[in-house]
């Protein structure tokens, strides 16, 4: 499964010399699997060229260059950068006073089989500065977020972060994040949420804050929206804010495996024989550890030789005859590695199975040709009664044996991440006018893999009459993204996307500003299907003392 995140940093257009006053926190802890972090910005300078970098808040260290070197506003992509392990706080840096930076972002690609851990940033805030509004009061252009539980799962754990500064010490503002009805009303009232993000704010020079930090914990509600308002203490001082977004922490593990100890293997040879024929049919027991569903069971294997046909799993209650309850998609011996190589094969199952706590299950691994001695499938087997809570069972002779007292499949169930609504904010701010807005983004089809999209458009806007669209604008000439255009007040959101080719940069495309258009951006639904993957995919985290391959 391969993914895209992004930080946006910026919600306005960075101009001189500078260390800018957005921040955001780039976590490495979040993300697992194989994770490869790019600095990406939208940029222009008028004459020769200047450096732009990501740099670590209170320091020089710069873990990211792009050198801007046209009048015409582009985007550039860094290389690939290797930050601090952990939390780091990062900002814009512009070496000179010469480039002007219209958008700036941390792009992450994920690539992790399975997928227990990303982290979502959606950007809900804008720069808007010298604030003073007595009242608690929404940002002038807001952005919102539209939360839809369908569009997630695994555990999520919601926060909001807020960069902000005041102009006196001694006179602070208080930032929170609104919940409305549903429809844009009755913001943080009528038992809507109204959460304090940052209470009676001190600081003189901007700050990265989160509501964890202060122990607020929020709990989105399926089907409402959510924005920034603020208020401050006193017209005597007042305040500023910089970027402010809701951060998504997804994770899982594994409802339930059975991890390498002593290794060895056995053929799975087939045949329905009820004389001389050994190995016909592998099984394994489990205790479920808690109630969940199966969408897919890994089980560690190779193929001997060249067998030709295709491996099932069924799941079973009451025993190894039991009733079954699910039955894999085939998976094909074309897309299993040979011995002497071993690896985590996926058997995964087009409706989830449910399974319940404590109690005991049943798995039964079966060829669909011949029976074969030579071309055959090895299953990788745990010796020395391992696993306290279920066992190894053979079938032989067409006759399942009884559970063995100490060897185990080697099997994992995971509890992975298969839904998450991931964005690219393309205009950041307000927007400049009717056309296209110059905060463009790329489009790569490689950024994705194992998953399947489904892209639409999202418009912040403060008028009714206020709309937007996308136009790809590598096409010569340009052309419009189909189903793009969003008309109308506070957030609308197009019908599914189509037409988008990869490898070219979109752009929103304003059509009507008759108030102010603050956000417009792609909403991607990811959703990894249930099917068996073209290849399998190794597993050593989970299991630590088997070889990679």
């Amino acid at each position: 499964m391969i993914i895209r995140q992004e930080i946006n940093i910026i919600d306005s257009n960075i101009t001189g010399a500078t260390d800018d006053a957005a921040r955001v926190q780039l976590d490495t802890t979040q993300y697992n699997g194989t994770v490869t972090y790019y600095f990406e910005i939208v940029g222009s300078v008028p004459s020769g060229s200047e450096n732009i970098t990501l740099r670590r808040e209170g320091t020089t260290t710069d873990d990211a260059t792009i050198t801007v070197n046209s009048s015409t506003v582009s985007r550039y992509r860094s290389a690939a950068f290797t930050p601090p392990s952990g939390k780091t706080t990062y900002m814009v840096h512009c070496a000179s006073t010469n480039a002007t930076v219209r958008a700036a972002r941390i792009i992450i690609s994920q690539n992790a089989p399975p997928l227990t851990a990303t982290e979502t940033h959606v950007e809900i805030g804008n720069t808007e500065t010298g604030k003073t509004n007595s009242s608690i009061t929404a940002l002038t252009n807001p952005k919102y977020w539209l939360y839809t539980a369908a569009n997630w799962n695994g555990t999520s754990v919601f926060d909001i972060e807020v960069t902000y500064n005041v102009s006196s010490s001694k006179q602070g503002c208080t930032i929170y994040l609104q919940e409305d009805n549903g429809s844009f009303a009755n913001w943080g009232t009528g038992g809507n949420q109204q959460l304090i993000i940052i209470n009676g704010g001190l600081a003189t020079t901007p700050t990265r804050d989160r509501a964890s930090a202060y122990g607020t914990t929020f709990t989105p509600v399926n089907g409402r929206h959510y924005r920034i308002a603020t208020v401050q203490a006193t017209t005597k001082s007042n305040h500023s804010i910089y970027n402010a977004r809701i951060i998504i922490n997804q994770s899982g593990t594994a409802f339930d495996s059975q991890n390498a100890q002593s290794i060895s293997t056995v053929g799975l040879s087939g045949g329905t024989g009820s004389s001389g024929e050994t190995n016909q049919a592998i099984g394994q027991s489990w205790t479920a550890s808690s109630s969940y569903f199966i969408n897919e069971f890994w089980v560690r294997l190779a193929k001997a030789n060249s067998p030709t046909d295709n491996l099932t799993l069924e799941i079973l209650s009451g025993s190894i005859n039991g009733t079954i309850i699910g039955t894999s998609n085939a998976l094909s011996a074309l897309t299993l590695v040979s011995l002497p190589n071993e690896s985590m094969a996926r058997f995964a199952f087009s409706s989830p199975v449910s399974i319940t706590n404590g109690t005991k299950y049943y798995c039964r691994i079966t060829r669909s040709g011949a029976r074969d001695t030579v071309n055959n499938y090895q299953i990788e087997i745990n010796t020395g009664s391992v696993y306290a809570n279920g066992g190894q069972y053979v079938r032989d002779n067409n006759v399942w044996g009884s559970e063995s007292g100490t060897n185990d499949v080697a099997f994992y169930i995971p509890n992975g991440i298969t839904l998450l609504e991931a964005q690219y904010l393309l205009l950041n701010t307000s927007d400049g006018g009717t056309g296209l807005q110059t905060r463009q983004t790329l489009y790569d089809a490689d950024e994705w893999g194992g998953v399947t999209n489904t892209y639409l458009h999202a418009q912040d806007a403060t008028n009714s009459a206020d709309s937007t669209k996308l136009t790809d604008i590598t096409a010569n000439p340009d052309v419009d993204i189909t189903n793009s255009t969003v008309t109308g007040a506070n957030q609308q959101i197009s019908s599914i996307l189509t037409g988008f080719v990869d490898n070219d940069e979109i752009d929103s495309n304003v059509i009507i500003s008759t108030g102010v258009v603050g956000a417009s951006r792609i909403l991607v639904k990811v959703a990894s299907p249930f099917i068996p993957q073209s290849v399998n995919q190794p597993l050593t985290s989970n299991f630590p003392n088997i070889v990679s391959v």
